[in-house]
């Protein structure tokens, strides 16, 4: 083929056609990958069964999140591929056992996308296993990002399978609210803390269990409060499996909204009878009012400090940046860009930053996002990849609303962003510490 032709090639519709299907990932991309969010389930150990080269970036985050010994590998050769391999993992799993220094109560084979081309068996391969060590909790896992724009895609599928272990053995509930959908669990000076603990109702995380036990125990409590669409599924499903009701009332900070799930709350604790409908909210209303004040403070503080300074938000940062960006342009600050993972055309807020402002938002995967590299350095970013696209010299590292929750949720935001401004920030340095993907 000459030069001439080779050019034509790449030129006009077939070119197009190309340049529309490549998507750009930054390096700052990641955050609480599957296997650290199954790292959660205390007593746990993880056999990711896959091809070598998959497993490693998910190694050295391992050993980066220091949970190297709770993380072991089954490499596929092509004579596996070719032949299926549920005999390898049985072997795998009898070999690593004798080994372990301690015998795990729960283990999790991870199975990554090329299972998919392969069809093994996972409900067989735990039956199996669960019959061979019946005083083991085995559950299957599925990295599989090709399933990512699913109705199951892997960060679903992985809260299902730590939230299955979950079990309703008491007769009697217990007056607990388990908090579903946040990596870690929220502030303690939090005042929905405080409020549950005025009412007599304790607020779980599974990230302050410390036992298989105390993990499945929580099927015992009284109420699964969902701040995040993730765990919708697994949250119907205990539901219509387990009877543990659930409420939906994601993380937002917007004040009137937080009023409004207050509101809600306080209804479904009173239809589970965990509130008496006579009691004196005088206590309560007292904290929400203090609560409510110290957040109009906090914004009021930040936007002086700030002043017309540019702030960029992105995806990784918040559940929904939409109903994010609209909380700092109703209350006065320069939000510049929403860096987006998609576009929810019937997200109100989406529509209403659309059509009612001059806000850019723009997919960060798209492939020509680097032509705007470095546009705005003088700049706030909140989240590692509007940071990293926009070169801002400020930073607020937070991932999905991380600690973030009502009233005290917003005077953490605004701490954050107050003292990101007080030095520049080395990206790099950031990006490191934050230890990214697992």
């Amino acid at each position: 083929m000459n030069r001439e032709n080779s050019v034509d090639v790449w030129d006009g519709a077939k070119y197009s056609q190309f340049r529309s299907s490549l998507e750009y990932t930054c390096p700052s991309h990641g955050g609480w990958g599957m296997v650290r969010i199954a790292m959660l389930i205390p007593q746990s150990h993880q056999l990711f069964v896959c091809p070598s080269a998959c497993g490693r970036h998910g190694a050295l985050g391992a050993i980066q999140q220091g949970l190297k010994k709770r993380l072991s590998y089954l490499y596929l050769e092509e004579s596996d591929v070719i032949s299926g391999y549920d005999d390898t993992i049985y072997d795998a799993v009898d070999e690593l056992l004798e080994r372990l220094p301690q015998r795990p109560k729960v283990f999790i084979v991870f199975v990554s996308c090329i299972d998919d081309l392969i069809g093994t068996d996972g409900e067989a391969v735990i039956a199996e296993l669960s019959l061979r060590y019946p005083d083991i909790q085995f559950r299957m896992g599925h990295m599989n990002p090709i399933q990512s724009d699913s109705d199951e895609p892997p960060l679903v599928t992985t809260w299902k399978t730590v939230y299955s272990l979950m079990e309703r053995t008491a007769d009697t509930v217990f007056p607990a609210v388990n908090m579903l959908g946040n990596y870690v669990p929220i502030d303690s000076k939090s005042e929905l803390i405080r409020i549950l603990k005025e009412l007599g109702i304790e607020l779980c995380h599974i990230g302050n269990m410390h036992t298989y036990d105390e993990l499945k125990n929580m099927g015992n409590h009284a109420l699964n409060l969902l701040i995040a669409p993730s765990v919708e599924k697994i949250a119907k499903e205990l539901k219509r499996e387990q009877g543990i009701e659930y409420l939906k009332l994601p993380t937002n900070y917007n004040l009137s909204e937080i009023n409004e799930n207050y509101r809600v709350l306080f209804h479904k604790l009173l239809e589970l009878g965990l509130m008496e409908a006579d009691i004196s909210f005088t206590k309560i209303e007292n904290i929400l009012k203090e609560s409510e004040k110290k957040a109009i403070f906090a914004i009021q503080k930040a936007k002086i400090l700030i002043g017309e300074k540019k702030i960029n938000i992105d995806y990784s940062a918040f559940n929904n940046p939409f109903s994010a960006a609209r909380f700092f342009y109703d209350n006065g600050f320069s939000i510049a860009k929403v860096y987006a993972k998609e576009m929810d055309e019937e997200d109100a807020d989406y529509i209403w930053l659309k059509n009612h402002t001059d806000i850019k938002i723009i997919p960060i995967k798209k492939h020509d996002i680097v032509n705007t590299w470095k546009e705005y350095e003088d700049s706030i970013s909140i989240g590692l990849e509007a940071a990293y696209v926009s070169g801002s010299r400020h930073v607020v590292s937070v991932f999905q609303d991380e600690k973030m929750y009502g009233y005290h949720g917003v005077c953490l935001l605004m701490e954050q962003l107050m003292n990101c401004i007080k030095e520049d920030a080395d990206l790099e340095d950031v990006i490191n510490s934050a230890g990214l993907v697992v």
